[in-house]
């Protein structure tokens, strides 16, 4: 076979094929630059949160960006190809189906650790249950109760109920439930809580809140709110507070 025939056909082949070629570097340039605009926009825009949280949404970033590049180059470069293009996307498509809950997640660990709602230390109140935050994976946080109960609570329920964080800047809030039974009047369990918090008084920012929260045809229940220190002692000063005010009513409940 003639070789000057061969040199023929490739050059022809390479001229039919170099618009394809261009454009199908251009659209790798273009995944390229966008991946480092959008590191640049991510590094700047959420510098108060995690790096680590940043590098793994540009991790899945640019396995979307780069994969969807390659697809649309094997449709430029080989349009015969098109129909396996097209099956690439609808499994993309179900795949993110598959995955939709973590996706969510995703966005909402996203909320969370952007809007600064939560951060590893706080004590926060949620469905009625009072713990400390020690750490913050990729599906949720995992918090610790004043009793060393682990608690695991994914970000879709942080952003779909209601957080209470209890932490400020000069100490913690907290909240305290006093069940008493109905045979002792209102006058006298709130004497005897108010009594019994001037024994940890040395421990609180400030005055507490005594509330009346229900009354009902057996029991009282009161809501005391307090502003304490250092949220290390929280527990000590609940037992502390506990002790005394069975001491004069046995058969009070005492929870936080």
């Amino acid at each position: 076979m003639d070789v000057n025939y061969i040199i023929d056909v490739i050059l022809k082949g390479l001229e039919m094929m170099a618009p394809r070629i261009i454009a199908s570097i251009i659209v790798l340039l273009a995944s390229w630059l966008l991946v480092k605009i959008l590191e640049k926009i991510l590094y700047g825009v959420l510098r108060q949160v995690e790096r680590r949280y940043i590098d793994r949404i540009l991790e899945i970033t640019r396995v979307v960006i780069y994969g969807s590049a390659v697809v649309i180059v094997a449709a430029i470069l080989f349009p015969e190809t098109q129909a396996f293009s097209i099956i690439l996307l609808i499994i993309g498509l179900a795949v993110i189906a598959m995955l939709l809950d973590v996706l969510r997640n995703l966005g909402a660990e996203f909320y969370v650790r952007s809007r600064g709602i939560v951060k590893k230390g706080d004590w926060i109140e949620i469905d009625g249950v009072f713990l400390r935050v020690i750490d913050m994976d990729t599906l949720g946080i995992i918090g610790e109760t004043h009793g060393m109960e682990r608690v695991f609570i994914p970000y879709m329920k942080l952003i779909n109920t209601i957080v209470v964080n209890r932490s400020t800047p000069i100490g913690l809030s907290i909240k305290v439930r006093v069940t008493a039974p109905a045979t002792y009047s209102v006058e006298v369990v709130r004497d005897v809580i108010l009594k019994s918090i001037k024994a940890v008084a040395e421990d609180l920012v400030s005055e507490p809140a005594i509330n009346l929260a229900s009354m009902k045809s057996d029991r009282l229940e009161f809501m005391v709110e307090m502003h304490i220190w250092n949220y290390r002692k929280l527990g000590s000063i609940v037992e502390e507070l506990s002790r005394r005010i069975r001491e004069t009513i046995p058969d009070a409940i005492i929870e936080t």
